[in-house]
């Protein structure tokens, strides 16, 4: 089997694929962002504003520790599960994180958001700041390491749950110390995982709604469904 040149990551042993820890390593975290400022008016139409302070990657944004820094609008969260292939770079045999949401999926938050607010339309007319926040931040799909093709689900899945136990959801939980104001979760993890990140916010006193994925916003409906906490 052909894979990337990446072998600080990997080892085959006895014809077994062995990820080694440096792939779930400090470095390889991907910070998660404050990349939109929202505009709800008094008449429910919604503007969104990409910020303009940040360079992580394709599209704009700067570091959640870094916004969480200074004075903040309220908050809306956006949570994926796990970064994928287009969220690091790779650079002499090195992968090197960028941002949250880039590619395909980074496209549709773009353009697609305002509507998904709408539908859900429970802000109240104001400013607003919207995080997109990864509750693992590590790639948990192993795309970098494996052939070009569809992304195995199950190993992904399977990835995901053993660091989300492991320390990532403990992780997500301190993370809410830090976070304040926050009006409304759009929980758009993907299906299997998204009643795992369901189960850690059912504590948090927020208006909380499930909806696809974002790379899925453009051809289908958006799924909106109000979370049973």
């Amino acid at each position: 089997m052909k894979y990337w040149i990446l072998k600080k990551y990997y080892e085959e042993k006895d014809g077994d694929f062995v990820i080694k820890q440096a792939f779930f390593s400090e470095p390889m975290r991907v910070p998660n962002e404050y990349r939109y400022d929202i505009k709800v008016e008094a008449n429910k139409k919604i503007t969104i504003h990409e910020i303009e302070s940040g360079e992580l990657g394709k599209f704009n944004g700067m570091k959640l520790d870094e916004a969480l820094s200074g004075k903040a609008y309220p908050n809306v969260i956006l949570l994926l599960e796990s970064p994928h292939v287009d969220e690091y770079n790779i650079c002499n045999g090195e992968l090197k994180p960028i941002a949250p949401a880039q590619g395909k999926t980074g496209s549709n938050i773009k353009e697609y958001l305002g509507k998904v607010l709408s539908g859900i339309d429970v802000l109240d007319e104001g400013k607003y700041r919207l995080y997109i926040i990864n509750p693992v931040p590590f790639q948990t799909s192993l795309r970098s390491l494996k052939p070009a093709g569809q992304i195995d689900g199950k190993l992904r899945d399977k990835v995901w749950k053993k660091l989300w136990g492991a320390s990532c959801k403990n992780e997500f939980k301190e993370l809410w110390d830090q976070i304040r104001e926050t009006k409304l979760i759009i929980n758009a993890c993907t299906s299997n995982l998204k009643e795992e990140v369901e189960e850690a916010i059912k504590d948090m006193d927020v208006e909380s709604y499930k909806t696809y994925h974002p790379s899925r916003w453009s051809k289908s409906p958006f799924g909106i469904k109000k979370s049973k906490i």
